[in-house]
């Protein structure tokens, strides 16, 4: 078997005997050898935690060169490794939108939310009445998913013309 000599590009930083990376115009670029193998934008946390992992996984190099190279935590490394080495690439670039408050504030739900916060109810007697978290109600009102609406009760109250009045009274 023919041995291949490790080239290392000027300017990168050795990762391993074989792996190095470069940050060059906002990209870093890893070589394996001397060849390019993979690049991705400098702020792109997801694929730096893919790929990173793909080399632990691979043998190619250990979790403490991740470590030192780019001075991150053993924690996260050990993490995204698990996360690679059970779900694989798609566990990194697949969208988690679906997570958090999406699932549970539906357009019905946040309808009936909605007309709840009209009729007079805090948010604290709604997210009781319907078995929702509060923190989920708030987020929802505070993101903006939900409509902070005026209560009737305001229009009853007179020379109270407004949500500011309606906040001081």
């Amino acid at each position: 078997m023919q041995q291949i000599i490790p080239l290392i590009p000027h300017g990168s930083n050795k990762i391993s005997e074989i792996l190095h990376v470069s940050n060059e115009n906002g990209y870093w670029i890893y070589f394996h050898g001397g060849l390019p193998l993979f690049r991705h934008k400098e702020n792109d946390i997801r694929m730096f935690r893919m790929i990173t992992s793909l080399f632990i996984d691979e043998g190619n190099c250990k979790n403490i060169d991740i470590q030192k190279v780019f001075n991150v935590s053993k924690s996260s490394v050990t993490r995204n490794l698990k996360r690679y080495q059970k779900e694989g690439s798609k566990g990194f670039l697949s969208s988690k939108a679906t997570r958090g408050s999406s699932t549970i504030l539906t357009e019905k739900v946040i309808r009936k939310i909605e007309e709840l916060l009209y009729d007079g109810f805090i948010p604290s007697e709604i997210s009781k009445d319907l078995k929702i978290k509060y923190s989920t109600l708030a987020k929802g009102i505070s993101s903006g998913r939900i409509k902070n609406i005026v209560p009737k009760l305001l229009k009853d109250i007179p020379n109270q013309s407004s949500e500011e009045e309606f906040i001081k009274w």
